[in-house]
């Protein structure tokens, strides 16, 4: 707590900290169980910092701060109200909107859609298991799996000492045989949880998150083929896939948005 007394007079008009993070985290208990870059288990973060500072704390994946700040910018402008928001990058997480809804909201439940197991495969995650989503189809995991399928590695133009993820997408861009198959790859285990999330809620719209927006054309493409292939008619065949443009900077301010509308932060603040 050095910062809060260091820096006391500057934070005076503080009146909520909100905190944003990528990895095992119960928002409404303030818990983080885990975190993939550090060695953190089980630490009640949000509790603590309320205590300490008797600051309302919001602790949040980011991913439900970027499917927040895409709602407040954007959904006058749109139709649907069934939204799965998918975040890929170092990690694959997901927030689910159902008839204008955030799901967690309703269930209290963190979503932890990265932590399904795929089957046939023994990665480990940090999460304690091996063979999840997010350790089969990160931005780590695909650049990993260029590496692997020597045979297909063989028919490109990449070598292993030139491959990064700027390599990947410059080789999709140009029809390369083993960057195409990475990504066919990818996008095929992706579908196989997403149809069922699609017929569970009857998804009218995926916005994606990620470096993989930079070869959009070819991975949406491919996804929503995938998707349709295993998803009901009666939803699949409106089924839209879109790049989401707000970033984890325009996302920031998310939770404590949320919290002036919904009033949960001037009860907060009135209950001290």
């Amino acid at each position: 707590m050095i910062f809060f007394s260091t820096y006391a007079r500057q934070l005076e008009r503080v009146t909520a900290i909100s905190i944003l993070l990528d990895g095992l985290i119960e928002p409404f208990s303030g818990v983080i169980y885990k975190l993939a870059s550090y060695d953190i288990e089980n630490l009640s973060l949000g509790n603590f910092l309320t205590e300490k500072t008797g600051l309302p704390t919001y602790i949040q994946p980011y991913v439900n701060a970027l499917a927040l700040t895409d709602y407040f910018s954007l959904h006058t402008k749109r139709t649907a109200k069934n939204i799965i928001y998918l975040q890929i990058d170092e990690i694959v997480s997901a927030a689910i909107i159902n008839n204008g809804v955030a799901l967690d909201s309703s269930t209290r439940r963190a979503i932890h859609f990265g932590h399904v197991k795929i089957e046939g495969h023994n990665e480990n995650c940090y999460c304690g298991r091996t063979g999840c989503l997010e350790s089969v189809i990160s931005i780590p995991a695909i650049l990993a799996k260029l590496n692997q399928s020597q045979e297909q590695l063989s028919l490109s133009n990449l070598t292993s000492r030139d491959i990064s993820f700027n390599h990947f997408c410059h080789g999709v861009e140009n029809q390369d045989p083993h960057c195409l198959y990475v990504l066919k790859y990818v996008a095929k285990i992706l579908a196989n949880q997403l149809s069922q999330l699609i017929n569970i809620f009857g998804t009218e719209l995926i916005l994606i998150n990620s470096p993989l927006n930079n070869i959009s054309d070819q991975f949406n493409c491919l996804l929503r083929q995938y998707c349709i292939s295993q998803s009901i008619p009666l939803y699949c065949n409106e089924l839209q896939i879109e790049n989401s443009i707000i970033t984890k900077k325009d996302s920031e301010t998310a939770l404590i948005l949320q919290a002036l509308y919904d009033g949960s932060l001037l009860l907060q603040l009135l209950q001290g």
